[in-house]
């Protein structure tokens, strides 16, 4: 799977720059103040109390916060509670950051399609580098869905909209050319066991590039892949796949 986590981590970072500045009373709200110190939980829990008995003019801002706190802490289930009803408000702002929000929960599940189209809807309603984060994230999951032309055109449009940040630009370049497709051929649980397929695969005729060892931890272990080859779209790696003869499938790069 394509990791996702260092966008979205910044992501958030300036959605949260955006939405303390947008209403009258949220910069000076305790909340906001712990959302932007890192202590979610904290935040969570006013921003929570403040979405309840909070006046009319807070409670949306404070529900904005209450989501992205819980989503922070991973709970996703309680991020959507406050930020589904957002999805439809009246300020612009109010409601990208909280598609925003949705969308990356969407990816966090793997909804790569949907999270797609609700990033990307949220671009179009954010501005500068919040927009430009949004349509970053677009990219990745379309990338994610095997929907190259569609992340071309999200990262083009990331590139727009970064407001002059050099390193954001940067960022959705290097993803305009990369290759984030590849062949995987097994995963073993010792380095030996690896080896040995790897030079079974090296004996054939078949070429692949950079093929070799990547080692992965999930769920505690550590497995030993065998990985090669690197591809622009699904479609180019599963035909490389099927020209090898080999048995394997086609994988997204770490």
């Amino acid at each position: 799977e394509v990791s996702m986590r260092p966008i979205v981590a910044l992501a958030f970072t300036l959605l949260l720059g955006a939405c303390a500045s947008s209403g009258p009373t949220a910069s000076d709200s305790s909340y906001v103040v712990a959302y932007e110190r890192g202590d979610h939980a904290r935040a969570l829990t006013r921003a929570e109390q403040a979405a309840l008995e909070g006046t009319p003019s807070e409670r949306d801002q404070a529900a904005l916060i209450a989501g992205l706190a819980a989503h922070a802490l991973g709970d996703d289930t309680r991020a959507e509670r406050w930020l589904r009803p957002l999805l439809d408000h009246d300020d612009r702002h109010i409601r990208g950051r909280a598609m925003a929000t949705i969308g990356l929960v969407e990816l966090d599940r793997g909804h790569h399609e949907d999270a797609a189209r609700m990033l990307q809807r949220a671009g179009l309603l954010l501005t500068g580098e919040d927009s430009a984060h949004a349509f970053l994230s677009a990219g990745d999951a379309y990338t994610a869905a095997g929907q190259r032309t569609s992340a071309r055109r999200a990262y083009e449009e990331a590139i727009s909209r970064a407001d002059g940040d050099p390193d954001l630009e940067a960022l959705a370049r290097a993803k305009l050319v990369s290759k984030p497709w590849a062949l995987q051929f097994g995963a073993f649980r010792t380095r030996d066991a690896a080896e040995r397929r790897l030079q079974s695969i090296r004996s054939t005729v078949v070429t692949i590039e950079d093929l070799d060892i990547v080692e992965s931890s999930r769920g505690g272990q550590t497995l030993f892949l065998i990985r090669g080859g690197s591809y622009v779209s699904k479609a180019d790696a599963s035909d490389a796949l099927r020209k090898t003869a080999l048995e394997g499938f086609v994988t997204t790069r770490d």
